[in-house]
């Protein structure tokens, strides 16, 4: 653990307010929270910034750890320990992190995932900074899945940092962009908590951050790999996406119809973005294996006016023939250990 003083060294005596306010949700991850914590604060910048803490009313030992952190670190980490579990209620954590922000940028870093390099939030400054007229900054990451040596590289838009059109981010052109990669100006936070107010999806509230802090110049893209998502972390989100299709496939029926919102909340300027994320959305429901024939038909025929001819076509044999599905998985891997 770095000491204050460590911290604080290069900060500017000109900046009396934090910069950062960088957001940590967590949630009985007193395993992995450690780790997650100390990379924020290995950060080195030249601006002050802070670590706000919000436990949705763990059980075990995450909630002494996050005090224990705030203790440690007077005026860096702000600490917010729900009693009782609010996102079961329908609330937010950034409900009540958003009420403490005070720096000009916000970035995020949940409690499953960590950064890997000590210079991510001042090259992402420094790169808003260059571009006014973006207000989302995100990089390339590493994707980790828990019992896997292996890492994947996710959100690879290219080697060189460039800025990336709005209508690619909604597509997800190049993967999912993680959400310990982002950071946005905190001057969108209110749009976006009046925005998920009225929406149904309450747990994969990052994506929509994105897409909204994308909207007015694209995004400020830096390929650097600075950031770690663990996947499958027992009790996490895509823990139980994994175990319960029923669930995944309603999280997909939501994401569409959040797409729908989001389409006239831009004036129908992205709608074929939006409407090619919803496609890509739809086939990928039809051929989630664990789901019952009566929901993926209940699935399809809600949502196939988004699909062309063809795709409908295909998307009723997979419905029908789900072995079709596990064939083709078939030989695409055959094929991949051919070429390689």
């Amino acid at each position: 653990m770095r000491s204050l003083d460590e911290i604080k060294r290069h900060w500017s005596p000109e900046l009396t307010e934090p910069l950062v306010s960088v957001e940590c949700i967590v949630y009985h991850n007193e395993g992995n929270l450690a780790q997650t914590l100390d990379s924020i604060l290995d950060q080195e910048t030249g601006f002050p910034f802070e670590i706000i803490v919000h436990d949705d009313a763990s059980s075990d030992a995450t909630p002494e750890i996050v005090r224990r952190y705030e203790k440690a670190y007077p005026g860096i980490v702000k600490a917010i320990c729900q009693q009782e579990n609010q996102l079961s209620q329908g609330i937010r954590p950034d409900t009540f992190t958003s009420r403490l922000y005070r720096g000009k940028y916000i970035a995020s870093c949940e409690g499953d995932d960590y950064w890997v390099d000590r210079y991510k939030l001042a090259k992402q400054v420094a790169m808003l900074e260059k571009h006014p007229e973006c207000d989302l900054c995100f990089h390339s990451s590493y994707k980790i899945e828990v019992g896997s040596t292996g890492k994947e590289r996710v959100a690879d838009y290219g080697m060189s940092p460039r800025l990336v059109p709005a209508g690619e981010i909604i597509e997800r052109r190049h993967g999912s962009i993680a959400t310990a990669s982002v950071m946005v100006r905190s001057s969108i936070t209110d749009a976006y908590l009046e925005f998920m107010a009225g929406q149904e999806d309450k747990v994969v509230g990052d994506v929509y951050f994105q897409i909204m802090a994308a909207i007015r110049g694209g995004g400020c893209y830096l390929p650097d790999a600075m950031s770690v998502y663990r996947y499958k972390v027992p009790g996490s989100w895509s823990d139980s996406q994994a175990r319960n299709p029923g669930i995944k496939l309603q999280r997909l029926r939501q994401r569409i119809c959040s797409h729908e919102r989001l389409d006239a909340l831009t004036d129908y300027r992205f709608t074929k973005n939006f409407n090619a994320s919803s496609r890509h959305l739809i086939l990928k429901g039809v051929k989630e294996a664990g789901a019952t024939l009566h929901d993926k038909h209940e699935f399809y025929t809600r949502f196939s006016h988004y699909l062309s001819v063809s795709e409908r076509a295909f998307a009723s044999l997979v419905i029908m023939c789900p072995w079709l599905v596990h064939f083709i998985r078939r030989m695409r891997a055959r094929a991949s250990r051919h070429l390689a």
